[in-house]
C-alpha cells in the first residue's frame, strides 16, 4: 500500500510532523529507545493480542522513526503491537513515523506507556528511562514535556537512588520478588524511616510477602520515628482498618519548658511520653465534648438529681449538662440580663 502523509497526528508526544506508512514487517524492529525493557518476548503471552490484530489488524499504529542507515524503522513505542503483528504473520504494519533524536523517541515512549494509553511499565524500566532523559534534559524539562508534575518525576526515580544498590529495587538487579505492589511514595517512606538499606529491603519484602494495606504502611511510617517499632505501628494500623476504625497517630515535636511538663505530666500518671501524649488528647476532647464543664464539681445533690433525670430520659449526661447551658444562656439573652450580674452578691 502506497505511503500516507498524516501531518501532527496525536501520538502522546507534543512536537515534530507526522508521518502514517505501511511497512513490511521484516523491515521494523524494536527501538533501543524504548522505556519498555522487560515483560516482552517470547516467553510474553500475547495471546489476546494477537488474536485481536489477526481479526482486526493493528488499529493503533505503534510509533517508530527511521534506523541510522535508513533502510528500516524502530519502534520506540507500540512494540507488543509490533511483536504480535510479526507472529501472526500480517503481510503489513501501520507505523507512525517521526525523525526523532534519541532522548526524544524515550521520552515518546515514556509517554505513550504513561500517559496516553495508562499501559503498565515495570518500575524499574520507568526508573532507568527517567534516569537517562534527567540526566540529558534536567528534571524541569522532562516534568513538562511528560505533562507531570516535578515530584512524579522524583518519585518514579527513587530506584535509581544510590542507597537502592544491590537491593530488589536497583534497576541493574535481577529479583524474583515482584516490587510493584509497593506504590511509587512507600519506597521513599521505606529509606526515610530505616535509614540502612538492608533493613529497608527486609521491610519492603515483608510487607510484600504479607499483602499489608498501602494505607497502614503510610501511617505507620508518619508516626515511627525510625526503624525501632516500624514493624509494630504496622500491624497495629493494618488492624485498626481491619476493624472499620479510623486512626489518627500524630507526630508531635515538644521544645523546652514544654517537654519537662510532660515528663512531669506523665511520671504523675505512671505513663510513657507517647501515652501521656494520647492521654492529654483524649482528655482535651472529653472536655470539649462536655462543654467545658467538669462533672465531677458538681454538688452532690445536683449531680444526683441530674443522673437520675438523665436516666428517665435515656439521656447522656454531657448532653444534658450541655443542653442545659444552652438554654440558660438562652434565657438570659431573652430577657436581656446581664450574664455577670446573676452572680454579683451584692
Amino acid at each position: 500500500m502506497a505511503d500516507t502523509a498524516n501531518d501532527n497526528a496525536d501520538t502522546g508526544f507534543r512536537h515534530h510532523d507526522a508521518e502514517l506508512k505501511y511497512v513490511d514487517p521484516s523491515k521494523v524492529r524494536v527501538d533501543e529507545f524504548n522505556e519498555r525493557q522487560t515483560g516482552v518476548g517470547p516467553e510474553t503471552d500475547l495471546g489476546d493480542l494477537e488474536q485481536s490484530i489477526k481479526e482486526n489488524g493493528i488499529e493503533d499504529p505503534p510509533q517508530a522513526r527511521p534506523t541510522d542507515d535508513g533502510e528500516g524503522y524502530k519502534v520506540f513505542a507500540g512494540q507488543r503491537r509490533l511483536m504480535a503483528a510479526k507472529a501472526v504473520g500480517v503481510p503489513e504494519i501501520p507505523l507512525i513515523v517521526k525523525e526523532l533524536d534519541d532522548m526524544e523517541a524515550l521520552a515518546a515512549s515514556v509517554n505513550e506507556n504513561n500517559e496516553y494509553l495508562d499501559k503498565d511499565v515495570s518500575r524499574k524500566d520507568r526508573a532507568k528511562a527517567l534516569e537517562e532523559l534527567v540526566e540529558d534534559w534536567g528534571i524541569e524539562e522532562v516534568a513538562d514535556q511528560l505533562g507531570i508534575d516535578t515530584q512524579t518525576v522524583r518519585l518514579r526515580l527513587e530506584p535509581t537512588d544510590d542507597f537502592w544498590s544491590g537491593t530488589i529495587f536497583d534497576p541493574d538487579v535481577d529479583s524474583d520478588i515482584d516490587t510493584e505492589y509497593l506504590a511509587d511514595d512507600i519506597v521513599p517512606k521505606l529509606r526515610r524511616v530505616t535509614g540502612d538499606s538492608e533493613l529497608a529491603e527486609r521491610f519492603a519484602k515483608k510487607i510484600i510477602e504479607k499483602n499489608v494495606p498501602p494505607g497502614a504502611v503510610r501511617s505507620a511510617a508518619e508516626v515511627a520515628d525510625g526503624p525501632e517499632g516500624f514493624w509494630d505501628e504496622i500491624v497495629e494500623q493494618w488492624n485498626a482498618k481491619v476493624r472499620g476504625e479510623d486512626r489518627i497517630r500524630p507526630r508531635i515535636t515538644l521544645t523546652g519548658d514544654d517537654v519537662e511538663q510532660l515528663h512531669a505530666w506523665a511520671k504523675d500518671r505512671g505513663l510513657n511520653e507517647k501515652k501521656a501524649v494520647k492521654q492529654i488528647v483524649l482528655e482535651r476532647l472529653e472536655r470539649e465534648q462536655t462543654g467545658n464543664v467538669d462533672l465531677s464539681e458538681l454538688d452532690d445533690e445536683i449531680a444526683n438529681d441530674l443522673r437520675d433525670l438523665c436516666d428517665e430520659h435515656d439521656m447522656d449526661m454531657s448532653e444534658a449538662v450541655e443542653r442545659a447551658l444552652d438554654e440558660w444562656l438562652y434565657y438570659l439573652t431573652e430577657h436581656g440580663i446581664d450574664r455577670l450580674s446573676v452572680f454579683d452578691d451584692s
